[in-house]
C-alpha cells in the first residue's frame, strides 16, 4: 500500500510506564496487545525489568477496518490499556501516540495523552497533505492476466526505444540532480522542542540505495539538560500547557518526529528522529531519509 494512501490510517509514537504492580502485570500487557492486534491495532510491546515500552507500528491500516470514527477506537483501546494501572502508577505513564487518517488531499492528525484521571485525551488538526488514491482490488485472474499483458508490452517497448532514448543520458541527468541538491536551502524548525537544542550544521549523504539522507548536527541548551533534572523529579508540571509537556515528555524520552513539506506547504512524510544521545554529548548527529522523488524545503521537529 502506497504512503498516504486515502481511506487509511497510520498510528505512530510510543507509550511507556511501569510495569502493572497488580499479579501477572506482563501477561495482562501482552493480552492487552493480543486484543488491539484483532482490532486492527499492532504494537511492539517491550518490557526491561519493571518497566515497559509500547511502540506503535507504523503500518497503514485500513480505516473501514476500525469503523467510522478509528480516532475513537484508538483511545478507547488506549483507555482500556490505562485501566491495567493503579492511580498511582497512571500519573508515571507517558504518551506520545499520535495518529494520522488521510482523506482526499488532507490528513487528520490526533494526539493522544493520559491525563492525571487515567482517562485519554486527543487533541487533532487538519492539514493539507498530498495522498494516493487507493488501488482498485483485482480478482487473482484479473491480476495475473495484468502482469503477463505489462510484461510482453514492457519488453517489446524496451527493445524498441533503446534505439531512440537515450538511457545512459536520462541516468546520468538524475544523478546528477541529486547531486546538487542543496541542504543549506532546506529550512529546519526546531518546533515546540526548540528551546531544548540548537541547529548546528546540515549535510547531505548518500542512502546507499540512490537516496539522500540529510544530516543535521544537534546541539543541546541548558534548557535540555534542565528539562531532563526536572523530570526525573518533577513527572507532572501543572503549568505546562499540553503541547509543551508533550514536547518536554518527547525530549526526555528521546525521540522526536521531524515532519517534512514541499515548497507550497503539502505534507511529504515523516521520520522517526533519535535524540536520547544529547543525554552523553553536548552535539550529535541525526539522519533523517528524504522523499525519493520531491525533495523538502522545510522540516518540523514534533512530539
Amino acid at each position: 500500500m502506497n504512503e498516504n494512501t486515502e481511506g487509511t490510517i497510520v498510528l505512530d509514537g510510543l507509550l511507556q510506564g511501569p510495569v502493572p504492580t497488580e499479579p501477572d502485570g506482563e501477561g495482562h500487557l501482552r493480552d492487552w496487545v493480543a486484543r488491539a492486534q484483532a482490532r486492527g491495532l499492532v504494537w511492539l510491546l517491550e518490557i526491561d525489568g519493571g518497566s515497559f515500552s509500547l511502540l506503535a507500528d507504523k503500518a497503514p491500516v485500513e480505516i473501514e477496518r476500525l469503523g467510522s470514527n478509528p480516532a475513537n477506537v484508538i483511545a478507547d483501546a488506549l483507555e482500556e490499556l490505562v485501566k491495567l494501572f493503579s492511580p498511582p502508577q497512571r500519573l508515571k505513564l507517558t504518551s506520545t501516540i499520535r495518529s494520522q487518517e488521510f482523506q482526499p488531499g488532507l490528513a487528520i492528525q490526533t494526539l493522544y495523552a493520559v491525563g492525571p484521571d487515567g482517562a485519554i485525551h486527543t487533541r487533532d488538526r487538519t492539514i493539507d497533505c498530498q495522498t494516493t488514491a487507493p488501488p482498485q482490488r483485482l480478482s487473482t485472474a484479473q491480476l495475473w492476466r495484468r502482469v503477463a499483458i505489462g510484461a510482453g508490452v514492457a519488453v517489446v517497448l524496451l527493445g524498441v526505444s533503446a534505439i531512440f532514448v537515450p538511457y545512459g543520458t536520462i541516468i546520468r541527468n538524475i544523478t546528477e540532480r541529486l547531486r546538487h541538491f542543496d541542504p543549506e536551502e532546506v529550512e529546519v524548525q526546531p518546533g515546540p522542542a526548540g528551546q531544548y537544542f540548537t541547529v548546528e550544521n546540515r549535510e547531505k549523504r548518500g542512502a546507499g540505495d540512490g537516496r539522500i539522507e540529510l544530516v543535521l548536527t544537534l546541539k543541546r541548551t541548558e534548557a535540555y539538560l534542565s528539562a531532563v533534572r526536572v523530570a526525573a523529579t518533577q513527572p507532572e508540571q501543572a503549568d505546562l500547557s499540553l503541547e509543551q509537556r508533550m514536547a518536554l515528555e518527547a525530549v526526555v524520552r528521546g525521540y522526536l518526529t521531524c515532519e517534512m513539506f514541499d515548497k507550497e506547504g503539502n505534507y511529504l512524510g515523516s521520520a522517526y528522529v533519535r535524540i536520547a544521545g544529547l543525554r552523553d554529548k553536548e552535539t550529535i548527529e541525526v539522519a533523517i531519509l528524504l522523499p525519493e522523488k520531491t525533495r523538502p524545503t522545510r522540516l518540523t521537529f514534533t512530539f
